[in-house]
């Protein structure tokens, strides 16, 4: 098992993608993970095309014989709008095409546009479109803005797990 991790934010901010190699160290990962902060902004859309980019072309992915999967954390749909940019649509089949699922999960906020995409992301990569649901002042609870009529709440530890095990149970014949 290796982790890696592309985060991202948009033109104008300090940075627009950073990536983090895979490793298989499970500490350096999440002491990496745990200095990701949010920040930045200025408009609702992300550079979600850049990140998306390198993380599928940064890394050094292993692909062959592997089950190889992106979880794409979000609360605002990519920009549409700016030219020289990369773009998710031709993304997503060139990770189709390596063997990545994409696991688009929708945080707070995502917009139906985001929705849509994420939607799209999901469905051509063979992954899932799963969602955070939120309770009074945006703690955790059941409620969800998202076009969904039925759904199982569970943390996003939860839910991180139960999709790698439901990726791997073919590889081990049980379910």
């Amino acid at each position: 098992v290796r982790f890696g991790m592309t985060i991202y934010r948009d033109r104008g901010d300090l940075f627009v993608s950073r990536t983090f190699d895979f490793t298989p160290d499970v500490s350096e990962f999440t002491d990496e993970l745990a200095r990701v902060q949010a920040s930045g902004g200025g408009d609702y859309p992300e550079s979600l095309n850049e990140g998306l980019h390198n993380t599928i072309h940064l890394p050094e992915w292993r692909v062959e014989d592997t089950v190889s999967l992106i979880f794409l954390l979000a609360d605002a749909p990519p920009h549409l709008d700016y030219s020289q940019d990369f773009d998710y649509a031709e993304d997503v089949f060139v990770a189709t095409e390596l063997g990545i699922k994409i696991y688009p999960l929708a945080s707070s906020g995502l917009d139906d546009q985001g929705e849509y995409i994420f939607r799209q992301l999901a469905q051509i990569s063979g992954g899932k479109f799963l969602f955070l649901t939120y309770g009074a002042g945006g703690a955790p609870g059941d409620e969800t803005t998202h076009h969904v009529d039925d759904y199982s709440v569970l943390s996003l530890d939860q839910l991180v797990v139960r999709m790698v095990e439901e990726e791997l149970a073919p590889l081990t014949n049980s379910q």
